[in-house]
């Protein structure tokens, strides 16, 4: 009896025979989050645990921060706790829009598999990610003013301006 080659035979045409039919990818047998859970059962069930575990801390922090850096009393004269308070809830924005994306591609729950639904997230994903780098960019700069240039602090680094900078990045 002899034994089939895992390789197809290619004729002249290069056309190959029926028998590579029955083949079929890797991903197409185990597709979505399967082979990972077949292989590798045990980093696949870490990286599921350890996500919830970031994900509660993540929201729980960046809670708290937000509360205490957007308080009437911290706001007031501190141009500083604008951006910070700012980078908490674009924080907490992410979070979300990281659970949606995990759940859809470690769990295989499609949340947004609508047409429309599907490219609105996609922006709204990436808007955070991106948002953050410029209100560090701004806080960057206002500290580098307080600290570098004092006596321009008056006329750069107020809370009111602060306010109109995080406006014009969002």
């Amino acid at each position: 009896m002899s034994q089939m080659s895992v390789f197809a035979e290619t004729t002249t045409e290069g056309a190959t025979s029926d028998m590579t039919t029955s083949i079929r990818s890797l991903y197409e047998r185990y597709p979505g989050t399967l082979l990972n859970e077949r292989f590798i059962p045990d980093a696949a069930m870490f990286s599921k645990v350890i996500f919830f575990v970031w994900l509660i801390i993540g929201v729980v922090g960046n809670s708290l921060s937000a509360i205490v850096w957007i308080m009437r009393r911290m706001r007031r004269h501190n141009s500083s706790a604008i951006y910070v308070g700012s980078l908490s809830v674009n924080c907490l924005v992410f979070l979300v829009m990281y659970l949606f994306n995990a759940l859809h591609s470690h769990y295989g729950v499609h949340l947004y598999n609508l047409p429309v639904v599907c490219q609105v997230f996609g922006v709204l994903f990436f808007v955070p990610q991106y948002l953050t780098q410029l209100l560090v960019l701004a806080f960057t700069v206002d500290r580098y003013i307080v600290v570098c240039h004092p006596l321009r602090r008056q006329v750069f680094c107020h809370p009111g301006r602060a306010i109109k900078v995080r406006r014009t990045i969002l």
